[in-house]
């Protein structure tokens, strides 16, 4: 029995940990279910200091955010992780269009920041490059597409969307 490219796909995300914090409920689902079919272990939360307390206490290959969290932002949410757990790989899904507010999500913490409009599978692939690899590379190989934003460290990176 042959064994198709979709089920190989499915397993970018093997062994993967990931947190989700969206307050849309929707979104939540829908990215839970996307992650899981990838072979992630997923945690959703729904707020900004929910997703800190279990950001802080556990280890996830990459904790995914939204911008406009209620109770803690998520701007505010990355930058706390990131002074107090360093490593951690952020990532920002975010609706936002503004160059100079993408800016600062990169300045406040974000490794990465994603259009919210990103397909379901660029997404998985990034994902899946960002945890197994430098997250230079990711920006370096993946996604030289993409218009350009500076990231937190000065340089010159891109902004994705779908």
């Amino acid at each position: 029995m042959a064994v198709s490219e979709k089920s190989i796909m499915r397993l970018e995300l093997l062994g993967a940990r990931l947190l989700v914090v969206d307050d849309d409920l929707c979104i939540r689902r829908l990215l839970t279910s996307l992650f899981r079919e990838h072979g992630a272990v997923v945690e959703a939360v729904s707020d900004g200091i929910e997703g800190l307390e279990l950001a802080l206490k556990e280890e996830f290959s990459i904790i995914i955010l939204d911008v406009d969290l209620p109770y803690l932002s998520g701007g505010e949410m990355a930058s706390r992780i990131r002074r107090l757990k360093p490593s951690s790989k952020l990532l920002a899904l975010t609706a936002l269009t503004d160059e100079s507010r993408l800016r600062k999500l990169y300045q406040s913490g974000f490794d990465i920041v994603l259009q919210k409009t990103i397909s379901e599978s660029e997404l998985v692939e990034i994902i899946g490059k960002c945890i197994g690899t430098d997250e230079k590379f990711l920006f370096q190989e993946a996604v030289k597409k993409h218009s350009p934003i500076i990231d937190r460290s000065g340089d010159q990176l891109p902004c994705l969307s779908g």
